[in-house]
């Protein structure tokens, strides 16, 4: 259960940097039940992170998997973010990619009432990766429960 009184909690990480086992012992200690995998494509040029793997991986040490590739980035917002460095129009291209995903936010909404769940992507960083939009937008969404959004 992720629920005290009257807030939830969720989860962020950023594999950057991380091997597979030290990354699952991240999640183990702070006792993530569900890995939800915000990567539009979950394929990984890193051992062990892409979504087979990965999602093997976390079932042998007791921790569910789910790929939600809607909320990933949109490749062309990637591609005009590695060829600018524009975070701010970065920002702005994916929340209006969002305004068209209500449905998995509202999924996420749900499954984050019940179960420790934590929102992965490959950066290390929280404030270069679109993972703690998704988080803001949850907290904006929740009326009568505060969301905690810790970032791993």
């Amino acid at each position: 259960m992720n629920t005290e009184a009257d807030h939830v909690s969720i989860y962020t990480i950023g594999y950057e940097g991380l091997e597979i086992g030290a990354f699952i012992d991240k999640l183990k200690k702070q006792g993530i039940e569900m890995l939800l995998d915000i990567r539009e494509i979950a394929i990984s040029r890193k051992s062990g992170f892409s979504k087979r793997c990965l999602a093997d991986a976390l079932r042998q040490n007791g921790i569910e998997y789910k790929h939600i590739p809607a909320l990933g980035s949109p490749s062309e917002i990637r591609r005009y973010l590695k060829s600018t460095g524009d975070f701010i129009k970065f920002y702005e291209g994916y929340m209006n990619h969002l305004k068209g995903h209500y449905s998995e936010l509202l999924l996420i909404e749900d499954l984050i009432e019940t179960r420790r769940c934590c929102l992965l992507c490959y950066e290390k960083k929280p404030e270069i990766c679109h993972r703690q939009l998704i988080a803001r937008e949850l907290q904006n969404l929740s009326k009568n429960t505060k969301v905690e959004v810790v970032h791993l």
